[in-house]
């Protein structure tokens, strides 16, 4: 819980009886006991007024929603980070990640299935429009708020900081956005201390948008959480592309295939969505960067999920390339047993 009450942000346009209601179950978030009931009679009061919603006001409830559920759930752990010295409260920064989610949505909508300009970048992955218009919009209203952030992004570039660093993927899967496949996504990740705090996976055609901090997970404004699945037989996969494997991983990776119960590819970030969502119990890939998966792992642990090296190890900013992102533990083990084959 934040450390005082904070207001929320005004919403003009929403129903009057939805803002009202809202609202007053965001005061009574002092009740650190009532917190669970708080948490579902706000998931409650929205969708029991959703359906009499316009698409903007249905989008302005929601964005209020999402900072009220985390606002009654956080702890006090930013206090003592850098973040309380840049007022990153987690209230705060979740209406930030709202706004840059919707800003980011809005610009690869623009330019999704029209015609583009593709270049090809240094390692051969193609790069457009779309993915610079992004990224240099997204870091000038981080530098808008934050003037002394440090920031990473894949267009750009950046290193990352001691204190507070924004992560950017302006558009993660952009073979699937030139392709007019709607599974490409916006990563925003915040790092606190060179560690993952708070993450964002924004799918803008499907109008989807996770958001993951501490012990929780949302999918647009829901709680969400990982599935139960444990043994490998049972086991949903997911993987970007069977290509992206060489030589031993290759080998390691088609075996771990073959013991799953269904195995699916081209989902980029949009598996570890579907993991946190628990529609998916595992996801592996290599040869990533650190902006491709930095926003991916608040969303997963907040679900309740596993995520590491292929060696065991938490990522950071020195990882090999290498993620294995599992439901639980004990499916966690035995896919490492495969990898590590």
């Amino acid at each position: 819980m934040c450390a005082e009450l904070v207001q929320p942000p005004p919403v003009s346009h929403i129903q009057p009886s939805l803002e009202q209601a809202l609202t007053e179950r965001f005061r009574l978030q002092q009740a650190p006991r009532r917190h669970r009931r708080i948490r579902n009679d706000l998931a409650h009061a929205y969708h029991q007024e959703m359906p009499i919603l316009s698409f903007r006001e249905h989008e302005q409830a929601r964005n209020l929603l999402v900072v009220l559920l985390f606002a009654t759930g956080a702890d006090k752990a930013w206090q003592c980070s850098a973040m309380k010295e840049s007022n990153m409260s987690p209230m705060v920064t979740f209406t930030f990640l709202e706004l840059l989610g919707n800003e980011a949505r809005a610009l690869a909508l623009k330019h999704f299935r029209t015609k583009l300009d593709i270049a090809a970048k240094a390692d051969d992955s193609p790069v457009t429009v779309a993915d610079r218009e992004i990224e240099r919009r997204l870091r000038e209203l981080i530098l808008t708020q934050y003037p002394t952030a440090n920031i990473v992004g894949e267009e750009e570039g950046g290193e990352i900081g001691d204190g507070v660093t924004w992560v950017i993927d302006p558009i993660d899967g952009t073979r699937s956005f030139v392709a007019g496949l709607p599974l490409f996504g916006t990563l925003v990740a915040v790092l606190d201390k060179r560690i993952a705090v708070y993450g964002m996976i924004e799918i803008p055609v499907l109008g989807e948008r996770w958001l993951g901090y501490g012990n929780r997970a949302i999918l647009n404004g829901v709680p969400c959480k990982v599935s139960s699945c444990e043994q490998l037989r049972d086991a949903r996969l997911c993987a970007t592309d069977p290509q992206i494997f060489v030589g031993a991983a290759s080998a390691a990776f088609s075996s771990l295939s073959r013991a799953v119960s269904i195995s699916r590819f081209g989902t980029d970030c949009y598996g570890y969505a579907l993991l946190a969502s628990g529609h998916v119990d595992l996801v592996v890939e290599a040869g990533l960067e650190i902006y491709d998966v930095m926003a991916l792992i608040p969303v997963v642990l907040g679900a309740g999920g596993v995520i590491t090296t292929w060696s065991g190890h938490a990522i950071d900013e020195r990882f090999d390339g290498t993620v294995i992102a599992c439901a639980t533990r004990a499916l966690h083990a035995e896919a490492l047993r495969f990898l590590r084959q």
